[in-house]
């Protein structure tokens, strides 16, 4: 850490930042919120917040970003990267470097090893292996021991389904099927694909879906959840 005159230094944060345009002015809201905290005095006296940000994501980008940030840029911290590949190798350097790294995605249930990943912390607002055990625990309520997945087609592993495959085959709960569907699909254009008929055929009547009334239901929850479970017989 670099001393300023008095007490204090430069925390300088290495932010890996993967190339999606919906987090596109991540940089800029992190600089906003570094300068908030010092107008408002929450930072301690003398100290600064400097934001280095760099890709992540793309063929293992962040892990040589990181490494740059570490050795010639000298990082205090890392936000990020925001893909769970790159995370079980950056999360593993981390404690090496002697830094803390923060996770704001939910991810590998490995993560939570702190024996392995003891200087990680995370922010994200769900936690996989959580979601995982309210989701197991919600089935073996209702005694169902084999479940129907269906999933958003793109960027499903960033969801708590690996986690909930992995802790179901722990526990002997069977997945007879796993759809996967269009998050920009329209409700027309998903029923004619035919794969919920498909589900209906893996799944109990349609009648004892108690979690769901009607199709439409069933669309509200995928579309907010981007995934649900079905029990099936």
């Amino acid at each position: 850490m670099e001393r300023l005159a008095g007490s204090g230094g430069v925390v300088r944060i290495g932010h890996l930042l993967p190339n999606n345009p919906n987090i596109a002015h991540e940089p800029e809201v992190l600089k906003m919120c570094a300068q908030d905290l010092k107008q408002r005095k929450i930072l301690p006296i003398n100290y600064t917040l400097q934001v280095i940000t760099m890709e992540s994501c793309n063929k293992y980008s962040g892990v040589e970003h990181a490494a740059y940030l570490h050795y010639i840029k000298n990082a205090t911290i890392y936000f990020g990267p925001g893909c769970n590949n790159e995370m079980l190798v950056i999360g593993r350097l981390a404690p090496r470097w002697n830094v803390p790294i923060i996770a704001h995605m939910s991810g590998d249930d490995i993560l939570s090893d702190r024996s392995v990943f003891p200087t990680l912390g995370s922010v994200a607002l769900t936690s996989a292996s959580e979601m995982a055990r309210a989701t197991l625990a919600f089935l073996q309520l209702n005694n169902w021991d084999q479940v129907g997945f269906v999933r958003a087609s793109t960027n499903y592993d960033r969801l708590s389904l690996q986690s909930l495959g992995h802790l179901l085959k722990k526990k002997d709960v069977k997945v007879n099927i796993v759809i996967d569907l269009d998050k920009n699909q329209t409700p027309e254009d998903i029923i004619a694909s035919g794969k919920l008929k498909l589900l209906r055929s893996n799944a109990r009547s349609t009648d004892k879906l108690k979690r769901f009334s009607s199709v439409v239901d069933l669309f509200i929850v995928y579309y907010l959840t981007s995934y649900f479970f079905s029990p099936c017989m």
